[in-house]
């Protein structure tokens, strides 16, 4: 008796690179550009992936226990990260907040390479108006409260198996009329 074995590969299938033919846990459509800053999709990275870039935060009291993170940056950036619990014991980033720089917020040295999209020419203390013309003109119209404009959008996706809306949100928050910080968020709001 004669025993054959044939061996056979997993190959692609025609026409589909490789890395489109694994499954994801995730399926998030493109985020707004106006949460799009360091490379960094909120509701989805980790702070464990913020800190690869940038190094890591002093831990503060956040959100959930220990999911507080902070920078200090050589112009006076302050910036405050926060997250919830994840896979693995990994905080899913929702929350950055940007204040106390000095000139562009584009010129943080140290963040420049990772890009601050649509926020890149504000600057503390700028007057509303003053911040709506550096904006990109193709950014939506913000509603405009006392103290803050605020962008939101939501955009159905999924993660781990579950389907759900994701929450973003932008927000220059001021002081006197004159900008004092950046917030912005990303989240998953489950169905």
């Amino acid at each position: 008796m004669l025993l054959v074995f044939i061996l056979t590969s997993s190959l692609p299938v025609a026409g589909k690179p490789i890395h489109q033919q694994r499954r994801s846990t995730t399926s998030v459509p493109v985020s707004p550009e106006f949460v799009k800053v360091l490379h960094l999709r909120l509701g989805v990275d980790t702070e464990h992936r913020l800190e690869n870039k940038i190094g890591k935060g002093e831990v503060t009291i956040g959100g959930h226990s220990n999911s507080g993170r902070v920078w200090l940056f050589r112009n006076g950036l302050k910036l405050l990260a926060d997250g919830f619990e994840g896979d693995g014991g990994s905080y899913i980033l929702d929350t950055l907040v940007f204040s106390e720089w000095r000139g562009r917020l584009g010129e943080t040295k140290e963040l420049a390479k990772f890009g601050l999209g649509s926020w890149s020419k504000l600057q503390i203390g700028m007057s509303k108006q003053g911040c709506l013309q550096v904006l990109p003109k193709s950014m939506p119209k913000p509603t405009m409260a006392k103290d803050e404009f605020t962008w939101k959008k939501d955009v159905i996706g999924k993660r781990n198996g579950k389907r759900g809306k994701f929450h973003y949100e932008a927000a220059l928050r001021f002081t006197h009329g004159r900008l004092a910080s950046l917030l912005l968020e990303g989240y998953l709001l489950n169905r």
